[in-house]
């Protein structure tokens, strides 16, 4: 592929070698798989054990000759068609039990604050493989983006913080099963350019926000950086 007209902003020859985790394939997960395909990403590897159903077609990066197959299955032959490097797919669900190691930069998109919690605490938290955790959650219309670093004590912290049980999160903002593809869409993106600032900047957290909170279907965007305190960025 031809990437000159990105290469001011983002020269994916700089990660050529950064491996990228998934872990999960839907809404957030296909759109975003399917974006660092295109930027040129090239250690990409997918987690999920879903079938694709009717419903998930109109918010994922599916199609209807799809249904019935695995989600991993129908992206892997998506993204090949669309990139130069294959990504790595695996059926599996990610558990400290599925012998799973996760390294570079982890994208944790799963369907419960539970999965969330656990993927976090086992395989993330003081590994020192991982460089970089990004994590979202999504309402119908807001979308909320967490990048942390698994070593630093502030970050861990706070990000713990946020991680509430499945029952408070069928009615918080960002933890319910609805979902529409244009919240889904600009989550996913707003989580790739998180990694492009984390890439841009030679893997330090320089200019990066910790969380962002997306009220998509209003247009109000607040972000925060855990290294100050009480400080809200209101846009």
């Amino acid at each position: 592929m031809d990437y000159s007209r990105q290469k001011e902003i983002f020269d994916n020859t700089k990660v050529e070698n950064l491996p990228i985790h998934i872990i999960g394939a839907g809404a957030t997960g296909s759109l975003l798989t399917v974006t660092l395909v295109k930027l040129g990403f090239q250690n990409i590897n997918v987690y999920d054990f879903d079938t694709i159903e009717a419903h998930n077609i109109p918010n994922q990066m599916y199609f209807n000759k799809d249904i019935g197959r695995l989600k991993i299955d129908a992206l892997k032959e998506m993204c090949d068609a669309l990139g130069e490097h294959p990504i790595s797919v695996y059926p599996h669900k990610v558990t400290s039990e599925s012998g799973h190691s996760l390294s570079g930069v982890v994208f944790v998109l799963t369907d419960t604050m539970l999965s969330r919690k656990e993927i976090w605490e086992t395989l993330i938290k003081y590994k020192p493989s991982v460089q970089l955790m990004i994590e979202t959650r999504m309402g119908a219309g807001v979308g909320a983006i967490y990048t942390i670093s698994p070593f630093n004590e502030t970050h861990i912290s706070r990000y713990e913080s946020t991680l509430f049980s499945d029952e408070q999160a069928v009615v918080s903002a960002c933890g319910s099963s609805q979902s529409i593809m244009p919240t889904a869409n600009i989550t996913a993106n707003y989580a790739v350019w998180q990694l492009i600032k984390f890439a841009n900047a030679d893997f330090e957290f320089k200019d990066i926000h910790n969380e962002i909170h997306v009220d998509i279907k209003w247009g109000n965007i607040i972000q925060f950086k855990y290294e100050l305190k009480n400080q809200e960025e209101e846009i």
